[in-house]
C-alpha cells in the first residue's frame, strides 16, 4: 500500500469527523487499513502519520456548540421548506456546505427532540422566525426510518361484494381498497368474479365496526 493513500484516508476520515483525525483503531475500522500496512514501513507511531497528514497528534475533537448545530438545521429547513433528513445533511455536506458530520446532529437527541430544540431556537432568534412555520407540529419521524404508527391516518371501511359485506380497519383509505383482494378471492366463485367496492369509510379509528351493525343494508 502506498503512503500517499494512507495520508489521503487520514484526511478524508478527519473531514468526515468534523475536522478531527481518527484514532488508530477507529481509522482501521473505517478504512480497513491495518497497522501492519504502515507500522515500521512509513511511521514509527500513529501520531507520526497523523502529523504528516497535517493534523496535531492527539488533538481532541473540538465540540460543536449546540447553537451552531441548530443554526445549520434552521438554514437547511429554510432551504428545503421542511426539517432536513439525514440524507439532506449528507448531500449538503457533499455539495460543500460547512456542516459537521450528520452523526453530530444526533447528539441533540431523538428526531422529535431535535425539532423541539430547533423550534425553541428559532423563537429566540428573530432572524430565523420564518423557519417556525416550516416545522412539523407535535412529534414526527424521519421519512427514511418509516412512519410512526401513532401518526398514520387510518380508517374503518365497509366493502360490498354482491349481497355480501365486509367491515374492517386499515391504516389508510387507499390501503383499504388495495387490500380487498383476499376478500374477493373468497367470494368470487359464488358471485361470478364481481369486484368488491368500497361502500363507506370512517376516518376515526376509535369508532368500532359496530357503527354499522344495527343498520339494515339494502
Amino acid at each position: 500500500m502506498q503512503k500517499e493513500r494512507i495520508l489521503a484516508e487520514i484526511k478524508r476520515t478527519a473531514s468526515e469527523n468534523g475536522g478531527a483525525p481518527l484514532g488508530m483503531h477507529r481509522f482501521q475500522k473505517e478504512t480497513g487499513i491495518t497497522r501492519d500496512a504502515w507500522l515500521g514501513k512509513f511511521w514509527r507511531r500513529w501520531n507520526d502519520a497523523v502529523q504528516e497528514a497535517g493534523f496535531t497528534p492527539n488533538a481532541p475533537s473540538q465540540p460543536v456548540e449546540r447553537d451552531d448545530l441548530l443554526r445549520h438545521l434552521a438554514l437547511l429547513t429554510r432551504e428545503h421548506g421542511r426539517f432536513p433528513t439525514d440524507a439532506d445533511l449528507s448531500l449538503a455536506k457533499v455539495n460543500g456546505a460547512p456542516l459537521p458530520h450528520k452523526h453530530r446532529f444526533r447528539k441533540l437527541g431523538t428526531l422529535p427532540a431535535r425539532i423541539g430544540l430547533l423550534r425553541t431556537f428559532v423563537r429566540e432568534h428573530p432572524e430565523y422566525e420564518d423557519v417556525l412555520v416550516l416545522l412539523p407540529s407535535g412529534e414526527s419521524t424521519d421519512p427514511e426510518e418509516g412512519p410512526d404508527t401513532a401518526t398514520v391516518d387510518g380508517a374503518l371501511y365497509m366493502l360490498k361484494l354482491g349481497k355480501h359485506f365486509k367491515i374492517g380497519k386499515f391504516g389508510g383509505a387507499v390501503r383499504a381498497k388495495n387490500q380487498t383482494a383476499q376478500f374477493n378471492e373468497v367470494l368470487a366463485k359464488m358471485l361470478c368474479h364481481n369486484l368488491s367496492v368500497l361502500v363507506h369509510e370512517i376516518h376515526e379509528l376509535g369508532i368500532e365496526p359496530a357503527f354499522w351493525m344495527p343498520r339494515e343494508v339494502a
